[in-house]
């Protein structure tokens, strides 16, 4: 195993074990966790300190998704949805309660998943994700104001909020995409 042996890759595109055990790249394109390992390199696209602060600003604070104004919203959105399924009819237990309860929950789930993803366009396709399931919720409410089972001024609040969820999710995502 020449990489373990601190071999020298030109152009090579070689990814995967080789660079957990120390090897140096050049012209490899190679990024993620060697970089935080101390690997050298050369011509690589690494953008030096200014990306490293980045990175590291990203990392420990915007990761941590339970710090999110928008992750904290979605969940008081949860509660107030679940209560209100609780009040349809039973019929409705495995259709469209069910089916607005797993969407409500989708939302803050995804923020949270996408927090956990290494790469920024990772983090940005599970906010986009969560961004459709505020769509999502928004159509199921209005189907249950068409079926009776909500009424107008209890549908207003919840849209306002899941609104206000939709902005946040697009300014963290504008904030993510640069």
């Amino acid at each position: 195993m020449v990489a373990s042996q601190g071999a020298r890759f030109q152009n090579s595109g070689f990814r995967g074990l080789v660079a957990s055990q120390g090897a140096r790249f050049q012209n490899s394109g190679f990024r993620g966790l060697a970089a935080s390992q101390g690997i050298r390199f050369q011509n690589s696209g690494f953008r030096g300190l200014a990306n490293v602060y980045n990175f590291y600003y990203f990392l420990f604070f915007m990761r941590e998704f339970k710090t999110l104004e928008v992750w904290k919203r979605s969940i008081k959105i949860v509660k107030k949805v679940y209560e209100i399924v609780d009040t349809f009819p039973k019929k409705e237990d495995y259709a469209l309660g069910s089916q607005l309860r797993r969407a409500v929950v989708s939302i803050s789930s995804n923020i949270a998943e996408g927090c956990g993803r290494r790469t920024n366009k990772d983090t940005v396709q599970f906010l986009y994700i969560a961004l459709g399931s505020v769509n999502e919720v928004e159509s199921q409410l209005f189907i249950a104001r068409e079926f009776g089972y909500l009424l107008d001024d209890v549908l207003g609040v919840l849209i306002n909020e899941l609104r206000e969820i939709a902005k946040m999710l697009m300014g963290l995502i504008d904030y993510v995409s640069r």
